[in-house]
């Protein structure tokens, strides 16, 4: 499977590093720079996430986030300039997978990126938390070797990644409760 991103942002030099960066990391990037063609080019099916500014000339962030979510489950990564509590809270209660400040480092655009790929094949956070929490991590441990042995190389070298952060966040958590 291919890793297509589709990144809306009208800062031009901005979507130039971050496509520069993010073809490094093996993803192609089509970049568009306002909202009123965003979310029929996001919907499109080609498209494993959706990388989305709040603030874009025709259509702000959050109209283009409406329109995706009337008829696609695209996974969708909003960004802001902005910092507001309320434009996360938004951004998330119209459907947005995660939330983004700029600015922010490379790394933390990768795991973001990485894990909204994760979540459109169904591997969530919360399921392995609950799992974790219920002391089921074998089991946790053989699905997540099943789920990473369906997936090409591309995929299961960002998913290794995210999978070793997720699982040393979920251990954590887990000692926490015990030590609390």
């Amino acid at each position: 499977m291919d890793n297509n991103l589709l990144l809306v942002d009208d800062d031009k030099e901005l979507c130039s590093m971050l496509r520069n960066y993010l073809a490094l990391e093996g993803f192609k990037t089509d970049v568009l720079h306002n909202g009123e063609s965003a979310a029929e080019q996001a919907i499109t099916g080609q498209y494993n996430l959706v990388i989305l500014d709040i603030m874009l000339p025709g259509q702000s962030g959050f109209e283009v986030l409406k329109a995706i979510r009337d008829t696609s489950a695209v996974p969708v990564l909003m960004l802001t300039a902005r910092g507001e509590d309320v434009d996360s809270v938004v951004g998330l209660e119209l459907g947005a997978d995660d939330y983004l400040s700029k600015p922010f480092t490379d790394d933390e655009l990768l795991i973001a990126v990485n894990g909204g790929i994760l979540v459109k094949h169904g591997e969530t956070l919360a399921l392995a938390t609950r799992m974790a929490v219920k002391g089921e991590l074998g089991s946790l441990r053989s699905a997540v070797e099943k789920f990473l042995n369906e997936v090409d190389e591309k995929e299961r070298k960002a998913r290794t990644a995210v999978a070793k952060m997720e699982a040393d966040l979920i251990r954590r958590f887990v000692e926490f409760g015990k030590n609390a």
